[in-house]
């Protein structure tokens, strides 16, 4: 795995800046992957790695800051719904409902049914094209 881009480095470290108090050390770490880490604790293997980071003469703009916040927050978002539960690989028998002639509601529960099997970035696992029917949307 690659660092991160300098830019994203002194964002995140705007960003600590921004959220640690005063006397709160900060550091920061490389893996063994080559992972660039910021903290305010170290891991303990990671101990001889780490350099503390003065924060001291650290001056980030609003916009940046504002940047970073945002970013955190989407990064944070995103690491939520990767721990989340992925659906069961074989869903649990269920009787398939009876065909409707309504299109709307037929396009809707193959949405359901797609969204099973969706992956935190929104593609799809190959087992939906084994449990779920397409069906076209009618109003678009």
């Amino acid at each position: 795995m690659k660092p991160l881009p300098l830019f994203c480095q002194i964002c995140l470290l705007a960003l600590l800046a921004a959220l640690t108090p005063a006397r709160a050390e900060v550091y920061k770490w490389v893996d063994e992957n080559g992972k660039t880490h910021f903290g305010d604790t170290v891991p303990e293997n990671e101990q001889k790695r780490a350099k503390k980071i003065d924060l001291k003469n650290v001056d980030v703009s609003e916009q940046s800051r504002r940047e970073a916040e945002a970013r955190a927050a989407r990064e944070k978002s995103a690491a939520q719904s990767r721990a989340t539960p992925a659906a069961p690989s074989q869903p649990t028998a269920t009787p398939a409902a009876p065909k409707t002639s309504d299109p709307k509601t037929e396009y809707n529960d193959s949405q359901a049914c797609f969204n099973r099997y969706r992956n935190a970035n929104g593609s799809l696992k190959p087992e939906a094209a084994q449990n779920c029917s397409a069906v076209k949307d009618p109003g678009g």
